[in-house]
């Protein structure tokens, strides 16, 4: 029986977090170990639901969400908790019904959660609450865990039969506290900061994080561990070291690496802070993304660290409940790129060295075999191209294309292993994908045999579909109705008839879609035929003023011809881009949408006008000081350029638009133009000065004026 007065709302009271905190540690038997620094970031995410009664916490919700990007985002439940004298009366119901809603609304195909089979009466209530058990296996304490899992709305169809899970964990390495704290059991004895610490290492023994990341130590922890004088004490720790992956690096590089890094540390360095710095060496020197530590004179550094050797040094809690979004920015990070080019090859070019430094050997590729293979392409000079991606001096990538009727050919497809794979996996080939569409081909298709499971994972968000060992991205262009994008892919299917099954599949999304006239499979179905726009698809269109000086950066090449060099042109055109701007008004923008952007007035010529189409992604609205750290991997803004833009006040909130598919139109549209057709069809005049929905009929009289005139 459900109780009078129960209030069911997101937390957002500081004081009440306290009672949340109180409330999961009762339950840490159950619930496992979450550390204070973990439920203060996930408020600060606004992932904690609770249910409040007179004033006093009887319950919470707290969740995660994931695989934003994949185009099957879903939401992970990370505890659901019922103080011990409200249970059995539908509370766990009534928060999760909110979870449910909203996550319905903003386009999440599934909730998940993992719980022990020894826990009965959970097991009743995820039945109860229309879970579906998909797996179980033994958790690290050998007990069985149940994957359970609700689905909200049915995955696309292309979706269920792509293998798209980039199934490589994050390496991260641990400090020796850490690893200590991780190894002992906890004791009364503890202070209270103590405790915290241990909690918080603790915390990456949770089951969940085992399938996600891979802990390492380096070879400095054993040496730590041989100082200690008391010998049970050294064997206990050598036994647990066994249990995880040990990093090493050469003294020489280690030794030259420490000199540079010592500046970060004090003067005169104590025994305990030159292990630290060896520590980290080994990491750098290793090419690992994430050093956890508790450490707070190091943390202080961790943004100067991170700045000139591309390592994240980070508290676990913080690693923990950031994971989705820290493993998104290891997999794409153009800023670190920028500054490189596509260099074509001659057929004079030094094969040998190329073909070495690009070899497979996963595959068991042959050094001969491969370097004749590019020979024999570079040396079809009507139908191929070789390119290859330098950084100054420094081979990125190799990108061999052969043009065909109705289709470009990737065969070779290769990039320099290490951090900046996935970033240059992404960048390269949403450059192929424009050079395809610029060369008038229906479908890209990459068939280098090397493509493995990250590289198809790249491929699913610049639109690609994974069709036996071949890559395939079909192009359609301009903006079109459902029934005459079904039509064009018919023709395809004619031209292709192995493209058959998957284009029929293709098909029967964009009917549900637009049938059911759900933004989120809209956005799933035109990602596949991209650069084209569906106009019947219901989703809303804003006009988005920006300025001249970001639109060149983030979008408009003929702006940038202007003003910039050709690399920085390059990382102008990357797939997904970022835009900031004052969160004062139209706050609550729908998305996916599309936008419409106009350049609003400045010195370049060409501002003034309407000039692009964009989707729509993401609205990201915080601190300045936040956005700036989730989005500097996109490049482009420096803090000083957000600074300014939120009035040089780091309280005020800003907006961040995070869009991608932009398309710059035909013809621009000068203001003049634009007001006469916005009055025509909308029957008033148009805001310039902040974003404005407009009707399809103003957006296709946009477009069909730019594509005529």
């Amino acid at each position: 029986m459900l109780e009078n007065n129960i209030k069911i709302e997101y937390l957002t009271n500081l004081e009440l977090l306290t009672e949340v905190v109180d409330l999961g540690k009762q339950n840490s038997k159950t619930l496992g170990f979450l550390p204070q620094g973990a439920f203060e970031e996930y408020f600060k995410k606004k992932s904690i639901i609770v249910a409040i009664q007179e004033n006093r916490l009887i319950g919470y919700l707290l969740f995660r969400t994931t695989n934003k990007h994949l185009g099957n985002p879903h939401i992970v439940i990370v505890h659901l908790c019922i103080d011990k004298d409200h249970r059995g009366k539908d509370i766990p119901k009534l928060l999760y019904d909110l979870l449910e809603r909203d996550a319905i609304n903003k386009g999440f195909f599934a909730v998940k959660l993992k719980c022990k089979r020894a826990y009965t009466h959970a097991t009743k209530l995820w039945n109860k609450l229309g879970f579906t058990q998909v797996y179980e296996k033994k958790g690290k304490s050998d007990d069985l865990l149940i994957l359970w899992q609700k689905e909200l709305k049915p995955l696309p169809l292309l979706n269920l039969t792509e293998s798209i899970k980039n199934e490589t964990k994050v390496k991260v390495v641990i400090d020796t506290n850490v690893f200590i704290r991780l190894q002992e059991d906890i004791n009364q004895s503890l202070t209270s900061d103590d405790l915290l610490l241990f909690e918080e290492a603790k915390a990456l023994t949770d089951d969940w994080l085992e399938e996600e990341i891979e802990i390492l130590i380096t070879s400095e922890v054993k040496m730590e561990i041989s100082k200690n004088i008391d010998q049970d004490i050294r064997k206990k720790r050598f036994y647990y070291a066994g249990f995880f992956k040990e990093i090493k690096a050469d003294d020489d590089k280690i030794n030259n690496l420490h000199e540079q890094l010592s500046k970060y540390f004090p003067k005169n360095p104590n025994e305990n802070t030159m292990s630290d710095i060896r520590h980290l060496c080994i990491a750098i020197l290793n090419n690992i993304e994430f050093y956890l530590t508790q450490d707070e004179p190091l943390l202080k550094r961790a943004t100067e660290i991170e700045n000139f050797y591309n390592i994240k040094v980070i508290k676990p809690a913080e690693f923990i409940v950031s994971l989705d979004e820290l493993k998104r920015d290891s997999e794409y990070r153009p800023i670190e790129i920028a500054g490189s080019e596509l260099e074509q090859l001659k057929l004079s070019g030094n094969f040998d060295e190329i073909a070495m430094k690009f070899l497979c050997s996963a595959c068991k590729e042959k050094f001969r075999t491969f370097s004749k293979h590019i020979h024999a392409i570079i040396s079809d000079v009507e139908k191929c191209d070789v390119f290859i991606q330098k950084q100054d001096k420094n081979l990125l990538g190799l990108l061999c294309l052969e043009k065909r009727d109705n289709e470009l050919l990737v065969p070779i497809l290769r990039i320099e292993k290490g951090k900046l794979s996935g970033t240059l996996q992404r960048y390269l080939l949403h450059w192929v994908v424009r050079y395809s569409i610029k060369q008038n081909k229906l479908i890209t298709k990459v068939v280098d045999r090397c493509n493995h499971t990250q590289m198809v994972a790249s491929s699913y968000e610049i639109g690609f579909t994974k069709d036996e060992d071949a890559l395939i991205k079909i192009n359609l262009q301009g903006l079109k109705t459902s029934k005459e994008i079904i039509e064009e892919l018919k023709i395809i299917k004619n031209k292709f008839p192995f493209l058959n099954n998957f284009i029929n599949k293709l098909i029967l999304e964009i009917k549900d879609a637009v049938l059911k006239n759900d933004p989120y499979k809209i956005k799933f179905v035109e990602n596949k035929i991209s650069p084209a726009k569906i106009i019947d698809s219901g989703i809303p269109i804003y006009v988005i003023p920006i300025k001249p000086q970001w639109a060149q950066h983030l979008f408009d090449e003929k702006l940038a011809q202007q003003t910039l060099f050709k690399a920085e042109i390059e990382s102008a055109l990357s797939f997904e881009n970022a835009y900031y701007r004052s969160a004062k008004v139209n706050k609550h923008m729908k998305y996916p949408a599309r936008i419409v952007w106009y350049i609003t007035s400045g010195q370049h010529i060409g501002t003034k006008q309407i000039r692009a189409i964009s989707t729509l992604d993401n609205i990201d609205i915080d601190k300045p000081k936040n956005l700036f750290n989730k989005y500097k991997r996109l490049g482009i803004y420096k803090w000083n350029d957000i600074y300014k833009t939120a009035n040089m006040n780091i309280d005020n909130e800003l907006m961040v638009i995070l869009f991608s598919n932009t398309i710059i139109l035909k013809n621009p549209i000068d203001l003049q133009e634009y007001r006469r057709i916005f009055i025509q069809s909308e029957k008033k005049d148009p805001c310039l000065r902040s974003p404005q929905e407009i009707s399809v009929t103003t957006f296709q009289k946009i477009y069909d004026y730019s594509e005529d005139n």
